[in-house]
């Protein structure tokens, strides 16, 4: 595989956090609302977690959902 038509880091950290600009979501919601595989939203999630763009608001066993920070707010306007 080339890579052509594949998308970027950048471009599935939008994605996923257009996805939560207006309500928390589990990585399932997430993945479907933002039509990026579970396997990348969950890998994005970790990535954007660490940045701080996105927050762990609850965790139990199988079930996790996140909600975008002041700072992913901030960083969506800018690009």
């Amino acid at each position: 595989m080339t890579g052509k038509g594949k998308r970027k880091f950048i471009q599935l950290q939008k994605l996923i956090l257009k996805s939560l600009k207006n309500q928390n979501l589990t990585i399932n919601e997430i993945s479907a609302k933002s039509k990026v595989n579970w396997n990348s939203t969950a890998h994005q999630l970790i990535l954007l977690k660490g940045h701080e763009y996105v927050k762990e608001v609850f965790r139990h066993k199988r079930l996790r959902i996140f909600e975008i920070t002041e700072r992913g707010k901030s960083f969506l306007n800018e690009n």
